[in-house]
């Protein structure tokens, strides 16, 4: 029957061999050669600038996190600055205030001789 023949074709097995032999060109061969090792230099190269740009990246974030502490520490030095500029700006202020006063009281004194 038809399930038989199934049964029976799962069986069978193949070995198959060729028998064609390539016969390669040694001119081919060592262009092959060459063009490999040309690849190689290649990847070479490229892993080494690969490297190089790596280090550079990272001195560039380095000095960016130089920078930023100094803007950092900038800042503090204005907001100091500006509170003591703050602080001075009362004092005139003051003296001025007070300077009015003692010049009113001295036209006032004057004025009484």
């Amino acid at each position: 029957s038809t399930l038989d023949f199934a049964c029976r074709t799962m069986l069978v097995t193949t070995n198959a061999k060729s028998n064609q032999t390539v016969e390669y060109d040694d001119a081919l061969v060592e262009e092959f050669a060459r063009e490999i090792e040309r690849v190689k230099m290649e990847t070479a190269k490229a892993e080494e600038s690969r490297l190089k740009m790596q280090l550079s990246l990272k001195d560039a974030e380095d000095e960016i996190v130089c920078l930023r502490a100094k803007i950092e520490f900038e800042k503090g030095k204005v907001s100091c600055l500006e509170r003591g500029n703050s602080d001075y700006s009362n004092q005139v202020e003051e003296l001025k205030s007070c300077h009015d006063k003692n010049a009113e009281k001295s036209l006032r004194e004057i004025g009484e001789l």
